[in-house]
């Protein structure tokens, strides 16, 4: 990237100032999920990367991530259960089914009043 653009030095420090950048997901419209490093709380944060442009504050792996940025909270990361580790599609599927399930055993409930 430095032979690319006269910013390369800012946008992509080959030191722990990546870690100092604000999480930029690029100008292309992708959805790499890697993670980037919020450096107000002091976390990796999954980040979706459109696929060009943005800056060095993203990593492919939380553990690169931490390595990088916050070497003091990467002991016992391959224990770490996190929000991150939550499947959400699978908590939304279900909580979706059981509204479909109670609205559907409600209407059925009038349906069956109003028969009589």
């Amino acid at each position: 990237m430095k032979n690319c653009s006269t910013l390369a030095e800012k946008l992509y420090p080959d030191d722990d100032r990546v870690c100092q950048l604000e999480k930029d997901v690029g100008d292309c419209k992708g959805h790499c999920l890697l993670w980037a490093f919020n450096h107000n709380l002091k976390t990796c944060e999954k980040s979706f990367y459109g696929g060009c442009g943005g800056n060095g504050n993203r990593f492919f792996t939380k553990k690169l991530c931490y390595e990088r940025c916050a070497p003091e909270k990467e002991h016992g990361l391959e224990n770490d259960l996190d929000s991150d580790d939550v499947d959400i599609g699978l908590i939304l599927g279900v909580t979706i089914g059981c509204v479909a399930a109670v609205v559907l055993v409600v209407a059925l409930i009038i349906f069956l009043k109003n028969r009589k």
